[in-house]
């Protein structure tokens, strides 16, 4: 039945031609975003499950970033314990070097200090603001996420070990501070006790004479430098002249020569040191002619003992002297607190005939208290006679006398010898205990084994950094994998359906107007 009212090939057709169309549109998104799920209307349980997945990846993605900052942090801290390690090896080497006889000791402890140094900066690495080489607490590192059957989100952590390597107290490394291969390191002065010989000179008004210092080097070969000087020096000339003649020859023969200051003006005085700094050295005599006083020249040996010097039981410390024309030494020897007597106890003598004095372990726990040990412990020393106290305690104020004088833990042996220096009464040398080199030894492995423990476990955690951030990787493309099968679309079959949607359209569309045509028939019955 034909009617003008109601067209329903026309309706149909018309509804064909918007379902092809609304499946044309869903095909031309699909084929330009290249996902079959574009947002929620599309899919909604496909599209939240992807989304949950995307929001694991991002967040897998940043944990990697982590993982490589951790791992460059690792890698830092592996390469200054690695460094570490290294100075230790050659300070070690060093140590064994300081036992060949006749070794160069001084050196020797030059180069250790530089490698101590080189371990006291290592401390420092870090990257990124992160250092794990100070400290002891633990770094923990985000490693991944992971979800339960319920989708909660938990977090696991790579937990990384600081490992302290610096050498202040407390530190992993503190017992390398103030190694030393010349002795226990009990002094922290640049003297230690060395020999010297002070010289304060008064020049006479209007005579010309000659200043001589009489020395034996390094070598062993017994020398005297003299200066001449004219009739109008002074006495600050003099020491000046003196010290720019004969500087660097004293110097390389291992005697240090110094001009006084004066202490409130800074000017140079007409003092002279001189210090025995090289082995074999010794300082010997001066003597002046012609007016020229030395009056008050002194030979002395200085220490100052660090605050927490405590020598262990069996330590000796060694004085050598030189009184009445006679060469002699005294051992001060570390005893037992509770069986080995008293301070300033004679122990007896030696096969070379030194006096051996006790010093009381319980007494010696400190500087201050090792200086006033020792300087009580010398009042208790006898000349040559056997009977005469060589020590007094105060600085000597008469030629050829000894004096011992205790400031803190500064300790100062000293003696005056005439205007002329022909009495040859000196001190000529104070030695600390020498280095142990079992204890040196198992000082270096101590420390070796927590540089090599450090290294190890920064190696291992950044080993374990650059697995998890391999993994992750791994982890991220699955996921992506599933995600993409979850909401891309099939680009080929979705072209395939454009086509056949097309050739629909076209249909639909000359459908719809071979209908609406019929009512043009219609009308053409009332000509």
């Amino acid at each position: 039945m034909a009617s003008i009212i109601t067209n329903s090939s026309a309706m149909t057709a018309l509804k064909v031609l918007r379902q092809t169309e609304t499946a044309l549109g869903t095909t031309q998104e699909r084929i330009s975003t290249g996902l079959k799920v574009n947002s929620a209307k599309d899919d909604a349980s496909t599209w939240a499950i992807a989304q949950g997945i995307k929001s694991d990846v991002s967040t897998f993605k940043t944990i990697n970033d982590g993982l490589t900052m951790a791992s460059s942090a690792l890698g830092t801290a592996m390469e200054s314990a690695t460094n570490i390690k290294k100075q230790i090896e050659s300070i070690q080497q060093n140590i064994a070097k300081a036992q060949i006889p006749g070794a160069d000791k001084a050196a020797i402890q030059q180069a250790i200090d530089s490698s101590l140094t080189s371990i006291d900066e290592a401390k420092n690495a870090s990257f990124n603001g992160t250092n794990l080489v100070q400290g002891t607490d633990q770094l923990k590192v985000l490693s991944s996420i992971s979800r339960d059957a319920g989708g909660t989100a938990s977090a696991n952590f790579i937990n990384v070990n600081r490992h302290d390597l610096t050498m202040g107290a407390g530190g992993g490394l503190s017992m390398l501070k103030g190694l030393n291969v010349s002795d226990d390191a009990l002094a922290i002065n640049a003297n230690a006790g060395k020999a010297q010989l002070a010289v304060d000179l008064s020049a006479p008004a209007d005579q010309a004479g000659q200043l001589s210092f009489s020395y034996t080097s390094s070598s062993g070969q017994a020398k005297t430098v003299s200066l001449n000087y004219g009739d109008t020096a002074t006495e600050q000339s003099i020491a000046a002249s003196f010290m720019q003649t004969f500087g660097d020859q004293l110097k390389a023969d291992g005697i240090e020569v110094v001009q006084g200051k004066d202490a409130t003006t800074g000017a140079q005085t007409g003092e002279l040191t001189f210090t025995a700094v090289g082995t074999g050295s010794k300082v010997g005599q001066i003597s002046a002619g012609l007016g020229l006083s030395a009056a008050t020249q002194a030979s002395q040996a200085v220490l100052d003992f660090a605050a927490d010097a405590a020598p262990a039981v069996g330590k000796e410390f060694s004085l050598n002297v030189s009184a009445g024309g006679i060469d002699y030494g005294i051992k001060l020897r570390v005893v037992d607190g509770a069986t080995g007597g008293a301070s300033g106890t004679a122990l007896g003598v030696d096969d070379q005939g030194n006096q051996i004095i006790a010093l009381n372990a319980d007494d010696v726990g400190t500087g201050a208290g090792l200086a006033a040990t020792i300087a009580t412990a010398l009042e208790s020393a006898l000349a040559a006679d056997g009977t005469t106290p060589l020590f007094d305690a105060a600085a000597p104020t008469a030629a050829g006398t000894f004096g011992v004088t205790v400031d803190g833990g500064k300790l100062t042996l000293q003696s005056f010898a005439t205007d002329d220096g022909t009495v040859a009464d000196r001190i000529m040398g104070f030695q600390q205990p020498t280095a142990d080199f079992s204890k040196l030894q198992a000082t270096i492995d101590a420390a070796a084994k927590v540089a090599t423990s450090a290294a190890q476990a920064f190696g291992t955690a950044q080993s374990q950094a650059a697995s998890q951030k391999e993994f992750l990787s791994a982890m991220i493309d699955s996921l992506d994998t599933g995600v993409g099968a979850l909401i891309d679309a099939d680009i080929t079959a979705e072209s395939a359906r454009l086509s056949a949607l097309q050739t629909q359209q076209q249909l639909a569309t000359q459908s719809l107007s071979i209908a609406n045509q019929s009512n043009q028939l219609v009308m053409s019955l009332f000509r």
